[in-house]
């Protein structure tokens, strides 16, 4: 099963295609732990709706406050939750494309599967990078922040 790429003159042959045939079965498992962890956070997410005010109330002395700190920890698993769903998607699509792919010697699958692939690290980038951003703008806050009481302080 050697294909030659005429632009790179790359080949995909038995070797690499068994990496990629290893690689797309623990791809496989990734995606479909992630998905799974996925519901599970949303599962948790509505226990914690449905007992946590109650008991948070009564924590925090307030009705409102506990409510509060119920609705802001539902979102965040909410949030979370979706931030980690797309990447497992990505890399499952990529997963079942591959092993598609390679096995029946279809093109499609295989160039579908090498953009879900890019599509996972796309994401994650992105989501790196604004996760970065948001560690920079900290930082910067912190050390604003410790100015303006250090100035108020003298």
């Amino acid at each position: 099963m050697e294909q030659e790429n005429s632009l790179f003159g790359l080949r995909v042959d038995a070797e690499n295609s068994s990496y990629l045939l290893e690689t797309a079965k623990w791809a496989k498992f990734l995606g479909i732990v992630g998905m799974v962890v996925c519901a599970l956070m949303l599962f948790f997410g509505l226990i914690v709706a449905a007992v946590g005010s109650s008991t948070l109330a009564s924590a925090y002395g307030s009705a409102a406050m506990g409510a509060g700190m119920v609705v802001t920890q539902v979102t965040m698993m909410i949030v979370f939750s979706l931030l980690y769903f797309l990447p497992s998607l990505y890399i499952f699509r990529f997963a079942k494309r591959m092993q598609i792919g390679l096995r029946a010697n279809n093109q499609e699958q295989y160039n579908r599967a090498l953009s879900n692939l890019k599509s996972a690290f796309k994401f994650v980038g992105i989501l790196t990078v604004v996760v970065l951003g948001f560690y920079v703008l900290i930082i910067v806050f912190a050390i604003v922040g410790a100015g303006v009481a250090a100035g108020l302080g003298s």
